[in-house]
């Protein structure tokens, strides 16, 4: 494409967006706030979702070699107990001892020793909590509430992102079935004695019992040491199985914003042919010249 055919499709690109604008500048701006507001949040789940796939594939490529426990146990709390959507390991600490982990039911994330004493604080008062509406005959909160035991699990290992140069320490969580993933209140429900219109606080007491010994469990052999970190180091890094992957970088981010902003642009004011005779005018004109540069291609002829 030469030059001068460039330029006349550019303006006219340029002309097509200022058109539609000027025909209906409210609409068409609150309509491509709404369709890039959309785009942009449906894209950044998507970059999301890819950049943690990285991390989750450690699930797949541990090392067999790895040591494995079967004594796990994974608890998801109500919303109101400010505990986020996070997965909370309670597993093996090296050098004995019980320690929490914090992620999903794939993979959980090591944390520091300062950082578990203040998770086990809240997830204390939030089975705190739980305990007293229990005594109640309140199970609401089984809505939301899940305890997974004798979850399987590896020990420590680490998993390096060389995107954003990070290195993080994961535990490996074996494959946890959908069913045993669901809320408290729907493994009782598909109970063979549960009742659908009785009185199933009896299936409620026991099932919650089981969850606040697990819990009871954490607290009489918690391992308060420091057994990875220094500071925020990790201590004797070499020493774990390493697991290396790439997540989207600000590259890619950035292209998915600029395009998404493109196409909102392009939505808000060219999606559509209601303009104004004047930019009819324009738009034929540019066609009849576009049309003369193509019929004298190779010739000497300036087109004027």
């Amino acid at each position: 494409m030469g030059m001068k055919s460039g330029w006349i499709k550019f303006s006219g690109g340029v002309d097509k967006v200022a058109s539609g604008l000027a025909y209906d500048p409210l609409g068409k701006v609150m309509g491509g706030a709404v369709i890039g507001a959309i785009l942009g949040t449906f894209m950044t789940l998507v970059v999301g979702a890819y950049k943690e796939e990285g991390a989750q594939d450690f699930s797949d490529s541990v090392d067999q070699d790895m040591q494995i426990f079967e004594d796990g146990t994974l608890m998801r709390f109500p919303d109101v107990c400010g505990l986020d959507d996070n997965y909370y390991l309670i597993s093996q600490k090296p050098k004995n001892g019980l320690e929490i982990s914090r992620g999903n039911y794939d993979y959980s994330h090591v944390l520091t020793a300062k950082e578990q004493r203040g998770v086990a604080d809240e997830i204390s008062s939030c089975m705190d909590a739980m305990r007293g509406w229990a005594r109640k005959g309140n199970f609401e909160f089984a809505n939301e509430f899940r305890h997974i035991p004798n979850v399987e699990y590896s020990e420590a290992g680490l998993v390096q992102d060389h995107a954003n140069a990070t290195i993080h320490l994961h535990k490996d969580i074996s494959e946890v079935s959908e069913n045993d993933r669901k809320s408290m209140h729907n493994i009782i429900k598909a109970l063979d004695d549960y009742v659908e219109d009785g009185d199933n606080s009896g299936l409620y007491h026991a099932a919650f019992n089981a969850a606040s010994q697990s819990w009871n469990n954490y607290n009489r052999h918690t391992n308060d040491t420091e057994v990875y970190y220094n500071g925020d180091e990790i201590k004797n890094a070499d020493q774990y199985e390493k697991y290396e992957y790439s997540s989207v970088g600000y590259l890619d981010w950035a292209k998915t914003v600029g395009g998404v902003g493109l196409l909102a642009l392009f939505m808000m004011a060219g999606g559509d042919t209601r303009r104004s005779n004047a930019y009819e005018t324009r738009a034929a004109k540019r066609r009849e010249r576009l049309s003369a540069i193509k019929s004298l291609s190779g010739r000497d002829t300036p087109i004027l």
